[in-house]
Order: C-alpha cells, then sequence, then structure tokens
C-alpha cells in the first residue's frame, strides 16, 4: 500500500489553500499584511548557504521563501511570488544526488521543513499558477527516501524528546507521497511521479504513532520536560497538513483526529480573552517580555514566541475540525497582535542585491 492521495480529492486541497491564504501565513515573511515590508531578503538566485554553514540555512529557506510565496497569491503580486518560489528553488539545488544537503547540525530536521513547504507548494500549484514544479517535485523524490533514512531516526528520538518533530517527520513523508502522486503520469513525469516506496509509509506511520502516544494526558505536546506554546503551534500544522492531504488508514485519520482535537483545546487555555498569548512555563521558546529566552535558531537570534504562527496554527485546526471556538481565538490573536501602521512605500524586492553572497538581510 502506498502512502496515499491528496485526502478526500480536491476537498483537503481546497481547504489547503484557504488556510495557506489567511493573514496570520503572510506575517512569516512581512512585518505587514500588506505585504510590503519582507522580514528578511534572501537573494532569489543564490542559494543563501554560506561555505561551512549549518544546515538550518535550508530550514530558513523555507521559513520565507515559502511563506512569502503565499503571500503573493494572497495579494495578488506575482512578483512577491515568484520572488518566493526562487528563493525555495536556490535551496533546492543545493541537493545531493543522494537526497540531503551539504551541512551538519541537525540537517534531517532543518530539510524536514524544506521539504514539507515544497510539498505544500507542489499541491497548491495547480491553484495558485505556480508554473513549472518539476525542480521540487525532485527535491521531493530523491529527498522524500533519504529522509525516511537512519539519520533522520535519530534526529527524533533526541534525549531531550522534542516531539514537534515526530508530526513534522511524519508529514514529510506523508505530504512529499500526496504530491508526487498528484503529479500528471506522463511519458515526461513518470520517472518522478507516482508514491514513495511502501517502506516509507512504515517510517511515517511509526513516527506518528509516537508523537501521538507521547501526548499528554491534558492535550500539549510537550518539548523536554514540558509544554511549549511555540513548538506546540508548530505540532499543530504538521498535525493538520496531514489531515487535509494524506489518506491515513481510517484508524490512524480517527486517533489524530483525536489528537488534534485535544492539543487544539490546551492551546486555546493559552490564549486570553483579549487575543494575548500565555507564555508562561515553556520550555523552550520564551518570550523575553516574560522570560530571558534561553535558545537561540539556527542564525543567531533568541527564540521569541511568533504570535503569527500560533494564529495560523488555529486557523488550520479550526478548518480542519470545524471548530469556530479555534477560529474565534484566531480572530483575537490578530487584532491584539496587529496595529495599524502608517501608509509606507513597498520595499523594493531589488534591496537583495545590497546584501552579501549567499547572504540574508534582516529588515
Amino acid at each position: 500500500m502506498a502512502i496515499g492521495n491528496v485526502s478526500d480529492s480536491q476537498a483537503g486541497i481546497d481547504l489547503l489553500l484557504k488556510w495557506e491564504t489567511h493573514p496570520s501565513r503572510t506575517l512569516y515573511s512581512f512585518h505587514d499584511l500588506e505585504a510590503k515590508r519582507p522580514r528578511y531578503i534572501f537573494h532569489p538566485k543564490i542559494s543563501p548557504i554560506p561555505e561551512g554553514a549549518s544546515g538550518w540555512f535550508i530550514g530558513e529557506q523555507n521559513g520565507f521563501g515559502y511563506p512569502m510565496y503565499m503571500a503573493g497569491v494572497r495579494v495578488g503580486d506575482e512578483r512577491i511570488k515568484e520572488f518566493g518560489k526562487e528563493v525555495m528553488l536556490a535551496g533546492g539545488k543545493r541537493q545531493t544526488r543522494v537526497g540531503g544537503f551539504p551541512m551538519e547540525e541537525d540537517v534531517h530536521h532543518s530539510a524536514a521543513f524544506f521539504f514539507e513547504a515544497v510539498a505544500r507548494l507542489v499541491l497548491l500549484g495547480p491553484k495558485t499558477q505556480a508554473g513549472d514544479l518539476m525542480p521540487f517535485c525532485k527535491n521531493l523524490r530523491y529527498g522524500g527516501q533519504w529522509f525516511a533514512g537512519p539519520g533522520s531516526w535519530q534526529d527524533g528520538w533526541l534525549i531531550e524528546r522534542m516531539n514537534h518533530r515526530f508530526f513534522l517527520n511524519s508529514a514529510v513523508l506523508y505530504l512529499a507521497d500526496a504530491a508526487l502522486r498528484s503529479m500528471p503520469d506522463n511519458a515526461e513525469t513518470q520517472w518522478i511521479a507516482g508514491p514513495l516506496p511502501d517502506w516509507c509509509r512504515q517510517i511515517a506511520d511509526t513516527w506518528l504513532l509516537d508523537g501521538m502516544r507521547l501526548q499528554r494526558a491534558d492535550g500539549a505536546i510537550t518539548e523536554g520536560i514540558g509544554h511549549d506554546t511555540g513548538y506546540h503551534s508548530l505540532a499543530i500544522t504538521f498535525m493538520t497538513g496531514t489531515l487535509m492531504t494524506a489518506d491515513l488508514r481510517p484508524e490512524l485519520r480517527e486517533s489524530l483526529t483525536k489528537t488534534l482535537k485535544r492539543a487544539a483545546a490546551w492551546l486555546l487555555t493559552r490564549i486570553r480573552s483579549n487575543g494575548s498569548i500565555d507564555y508562561s512555563g515553556n520550555t523552550r521558546m520564551m518570550n523575553a517580555n516574560y522570560v530571558p529566552a534561553t535558545e537561540r535558531f539556527g542564525n543567531g537570534s533568541m527564540k521569541g514566541i511568533k504570535y503569527y504562527e500560533t494564529a495560523f496554527a488555529l486557523q488550520g485546526a479550526g478548518l480542519q475540525l470545524n471548530n469556530d471556538d479555534c477560529l474565534s481565538a484566531v480572530e483575537r490573536i490578530m487584532k491584539h497582535y496587529t496595529q495599524p501602521t502608517e501608509p509606507a512605500d513597498s520595499l523594493s524586492l531589488d534591496s537583495h542585491s545590497a546584501a552579501p553572497r549567499g547572504a540574508a538581510r534582516v529588515l
């Protein structure tokens, strides 16, 4: 049995597109909802992986390229779409023949973020007029089988029990398979289209089962010895993407739906009536306004909470579960954290030319 088709034909893809074009997704890569002021500028033609860099650069490529593409879809700006796509293409070009990337330091985990975003782009490509998707499909074909190998297993069972990884790792394989199966099977694409090998399903199912097993009784997806609002939000995002796009076995779908319901219910307890997020007790991602951050991202910045990631997670869960409480919480979060700003000229995406080769400019 192959890993799966696009979930419930086009229904899941339509829901995914509705989710991905929510304003909270735009804030992953822009300071403003109008998509005028990018948070970072990567050179669109050169991979932002300097010589000797850690594997995190490929993950960060996903963190700004794909949301930038979807922001362009949302605001109807073809140039933003193309820029985001070029950023992702540049990173994908560094993939080796065996499927990974020429870096160290948690490279499987960083690559997971890239593959998961690439799969979403391929799945939504026809509906967003993405153009040529073949380079991304090659990333998924080579990367999917590499990712299911022993190296990723080691990344998954770290002493710290970073439980969001189980949902991310399984989502990579489920979404990659769905994306490859969605390709037209013709003479040009038959060597790349079609499901991932059956053994990849066994890996994906095992990761998913472990993630669900480790959920705390109160619904929290724990990181280390306790809960973490930020990583819990990411886990919800990966669960929801899986439910929207993968043709899971009925018993797995039922179990994951229950897990998502409990996880969403726990996260709702962290959203105050005014829309602010309660970060107290977080084990990893801590807002500096409450507790000094103790962990840094691969680019050296402090791991503060990103409110838009929590909003995006609850938006997806609300759509998938038809849960009005989740959707209402998203409205409160967005109202609390997004304030009207003075009109500003659009920052020219040509400003990347001022950045050093292979680097990103923080804006």
